[in-house]
């Protein structure tokens, strides 16, 4: 079985990679090396090949942050059903509820701090090798810190291009990840980061700028999608919690539905709809203001 891991990979340089022979073994296009993505039958062996990458990141992160010894920052990755899972907590602490009232007094501590930023993603797919090809951060006072198309050195998956619309042609003459890292970072700061399966948006930026080599901090984040789904439609009978899609979560709470699938306007729609939660819970709290 093919190692997946990115050691050994191409050193990005400007719209090419170095090696003659993509990080698969697949031809390159313009330029571009398209990775045929193996996540599918080999996604065991690839997410192990991240995590441990990203397990040593993350380490080092908390060896410099909390001066400790290597000893006091073992990472134990818990025991989850699927990789995925392994790498979300290894690239951000997500924020947990564990009941309706923990989601409400949470929305009230959001409301005032102001300390937060909304972040949305759109991909060439979901796979472990997809990237980022659309990124949009909104301050908590609605201003647009950043928003870019990006363009990828994997092909557009037909399912994600039915999603957001987005092919080819569109990014084509859009910047490299490598090329907008930094200011994207810089948008993302020291606050909080909310989203609408937000997760999904920080494992595809990892992931993306792991493939660079590029080190993508380790953040504070909280799902919408996972608040939302705990105090609007936890079943009371089953205190089990159905998260739904942004779409329906706006139409439940009347918030005017997003234009078009696009980065930018879905953040503009979960900023809305944050800001919905927090005035509709507004009484039990009082004001934030």
């Amino acid at each position: 079985m093919r190692n997946l891991g990115l050691e050994g990979s191409e050193k990005y340089q400007g719209n090419r990679f170095s090696n003659s022979e993509s990080l698969f073994g697949t031809p390159k296009v313009d330029g571009m090396t398209i990775r045929h993505d193996y996540s599918v039958n080999q996604y065991e062996e690839g997410s192990e090949n991240f995590i441990t990458r990203k397990k040593g990141a993350t380490q080092d992160f908390f060896r410099k942050r909390n001066k400790k010894t290597e000893a006091d920052t073992q990472i134990h990755t818990p025991k989850v059903r699927h990789g995925r899972g392994k790498i979300d907590l290894l690239t951000a602490s997500y924020r947990r509820w564990s009941h309706q009232q923990e989601v409400v007094h949470w929305l009230g501590e959001m409301g005032k701090t102001k300390n937060w930023v909304i972040l949305d993603t759109e991909t060439t797919g979901s796979r472990l090798f997809s990237e980022v090809i659309d990124v949009a951060v909104i301050s908590a006072q609605g201003e647009v810190l950043f928003s870019s198309l990006v363009n990828p050195a994997t092909e557009i998956e037909p399912i994600a291009t039915s999603i957001h619309g987005l092919t080819r042609s569109h990014v084509k003459h859009a910047p490299r990840y490598p090329d907008i890292h930094q200011q994207l970072c810089a948008a993302l700061g020291d606050a909080t980061i909310l989203g609408y399966n937000v997760c999904f948006d920080i494992r595809l930026l990892a992931q993306t700028a792991l493939c660079y080599d590029l080190e993508f901090p380790y953040f504070n984040v909280a799902c919408l999608m996972y608040s939302y789904a705990k105090v609007r439609r936890c079943q009371p009978e089953t205190k089990r919690s159905a998260v739904c899609r942004l779409d329906i979560a706006c139409q439940e709470m009347g918030v005017p539905l997003p234009q078009r699938h696009r980065a930018q306007a879905d953040a503009y729609a979960a900023y809305a709809l944050f800001k919905q939660l927090v005035k509709t819970y507004e009484d039990t709290f009082g004001s934030f203001e």
